[in-house]
């Protein structure tokens, strides 16, 4: 017989799936652990590439595409799937779904926006769920949305976090001479107050808020420095902000860089460590990584009030919020740390321990395995 498999559906482009992928081999040495991505149509494990279709291609071909897939799956002796991201188009995959113990894990905007943003979809999720074995997310606060939403009460869940992208190793690696250069590198003037806006190429980062509220500091510190991080995302919006930032930044001498191409983990690292103040107001999150390295790192932190990260704070996670993004709300809150930075930064000192207890993928691996054995162990009728 074929050796028993676990097929993970992910968008193998995510920061996360590194991560998860190494810990499951670790863990899951006697399964074939496979991946399969909605987004490439690719079927893979690490050793070979079972299937591979096509991006270029229209609704009804890649349907048809589907259904090989399909065909391919069952005649594989997959144990257990595990959904990342409940997308609304692998309702053409609850044909398997229905025999298979299926875990969907919600990332965010699978639960905050689809549903939202059509009726028709919210039913192809919860065709989905209906078929699911279990039901994970990365933020326990979002348990009572999802069963209110789908009507899936009768589906155990559990909270399952995944490790931050970067080796926390990183972090501790980098020196002040680090520092140094990497300032030297993006010319930042000594004694500069590093911003850095949100962590990506999101129309609903509301970006050109946050650099309308910094503008606003331009008179009264004339050394500030905004770092606007646009690697990944919608290529059109950064072209959008970019244009922005030239005329509001450039047109009124305030010093930005925005980061448009991928960089490396280790730079990600001393991008994290030069900055004083990252700001997170995006309109829905579930529990953002970046957010998390930038705590870690000894950034003090500003996110929306509305965002669901009240179990970190119960944590003792230290961090500021405002209740939203009216004009002067957010250029208020930054004022009000930069006059005081030293005494903000010391309430930050024990952030680095806590985010390690909760972030790391030594810790967070538990509960990934406790959903995965209890799926595993499932009688198949």
């Amino acid at each position: 017989m074929n050796k028993p498999e676990i097929l993970i559906i992910i968008n193998t482009n995510s920061m996360y799936f590194k991560g998860l992928r190494e810990n499951l081999k670790k863990i899951y040495s006697d399964y074939i652990i496979s991946f399969f991505s909605v987004e490439t149509l690719e079927y893979r494990t690490d050793e070979e590439i079972i299937w591979r279709g096509s991006e270029e291609i229209n609704v009804i071909q890649k349907i048809f595409l589907v259904q090989k897939v399909l065909k391919i799956m069952k005649s594989r002796n997959i144990k257990l799937i595990n959904i990342n991201f409940v997308s609304p188009s692998l309702f053409l995959f609850n044909d398997i779904f229905e025999y298979i113990p299926t875990i969907a894990t919600f990332w965010g905007s699978d639960l905050y926006r689809i549903p939202r943003n059509s009726g028709i979809y919210k039913r192809l999720q919860k065709s989905i769920l209906k078929r699911c074995s279990y039901i994970t997310s990365d933020n326990k606060d979002m348990e009572e949305l999802i069963y209110k939403t789908y009507r899936c009460q009768d589906k155990p869940y559990l909270e399952t976090k995944f490790g931050l992208p970067i080796d926390f190793e990183l972090f501790k690696k980098i020196s002040q001479e680090d520092i140094k250069e990497f300032k030297e590198k993006y010319s930042i003037p000594e004694k500069s107050i590093v911003i850095t806006l949100s962590y990506s190429s999101d129309p609903k980062k509301n970006h050109e808020y946050m650099i309308d509220e910094v503008l606003k500091l331009k008179d009264n510190y004339d050394k500030l420095y905004v770092f606007i991080p646009m690697a990944y995302g919608n290529r059109e919006h950064c072209l959008k902000i970019k244009n922005y930032c030239k005329k509001q930044f450039g047109g009124n001498n305030v010093k930005y860089c925005v980061i448009d191409k991928f960089i490396a983990d280790e730079e990600v690292a001393k991008l994290r460590k030069t900055t004083d103040i990252m700001i997170n107001v995006q309109t829905t999150d579930s529990m953002s990584s970046s957010m998390l390295e930038s705590i870690y790192a000894g950034n003090i932190v500003i996110n929306g009030a509305w965002l669901p990260y009240d179990n970190i704070a119960k944590e003792g996670i230290y961090f500021e919020k405002i209740d939203n993004i009216l004009p002067g709300m957010l250029s208020d809150k930054i004022q009000e740390i930069i006059k005081d930075m030293s005494n903000y930064k010391v309430k930050c000192i024990k952030n680095p321990e806590i985010v390690y207890k909760l972030s790391s993928w030594e810790n967070n691996i538990k509960n990934w395995k406790k959903a995965y054995d209890f799926c595993l162990k499932k009688q198949i009728g």
